[in-house]
C-alpha cells in the first residue's frame, strides 16, 4: 500500500506542471485558423495594431511556423521594445516562448507575458474582434518597429 501510495504521489507530481501549463498558447490553434481564413485581413490588423510595415509583416509571416507564430513574433517585438528583425532571428534559434522572452528581457511571469500567453494580447484587434479587457499594453499606438 505504501508504494502504490508513493507512485501515486509521484505520478501526480509529474503531472501537475503539465496540468498547469496547458491552457497557455491554446489561442493559437483558433487564431491559426482563423487568420488562414482571412490572411489578407489579419495582415493589414497587425500592420494597424503594432504600427509596423507591411514588408515587416511579410518577413515574419514568411519566416514562421504559422500565423500564430508570426502574431508572437511581432507582439514580443513590441512587448520588449526590439525590432521585428531581431525577435525574429531570436525565435529560428529559440526553444520556446518563455526562453524567447527572457533572452528578450520579458520576465515569463510578467503581466505582458501572461496576457500574450493567454491570448489577451491585442489577438482579437488582429482577429477583427472586439478588444477584450487585460490585452496587454497594445493598444494600436505600437512604436513602429524597423
Amino acid at each position: 500500500m505504501k508504494h502504490f501510495l508513493a507512485l501515486a504521489v509521484l505520478t501526480l507530481s509529474l503531472l501537475l506542471p503539465t496540468v498547469s501549463t496547458a491552457n497557455d498558447f491554446d489561442w493559437m490553434r483558433d487564431f491559426n485558423v482563423r487568420a488562414e481564413a482571412d490572411q489578407d485581413g489579419v495582415r493589414l490588423r497587425l500592420q494597424k495594431t503594432f504600427n509596423i510595415n507591411g514588408a515587416e509583416i511579410d518577413l515574419v509571416w514568411s519566416n514562421t511556423k504559422d500565423p500564430a507564430d508570426a502574431f508572437n513574433v511581432i507582439a514580443l517585438a513590441d512587448i520588449s521594445d526590439r525590432p521585428v528583425r531581431e525577435v525574429l532571428s531570436a525565435y529560428e534559434k529559440s526553444t520556446g516562448w518563455g526562453n524567447l522572452a527572457k533572452q528578450l528581457g520579458i520576465k515569463p511571469g510578467s503581466a505582458e507575458f501572461h496576457a500574450l500567453k493567454s491570448g489577451n494580447y491585442g489577438q482579437a484587434s488582429v482577429l477583427g474582434e472586439q478588444a477584450s479587457s487585460g490585452k496587454g499594453k497594445s493598444n494600436g499606438n505600437g512604436k513602429g518597429k524597423n
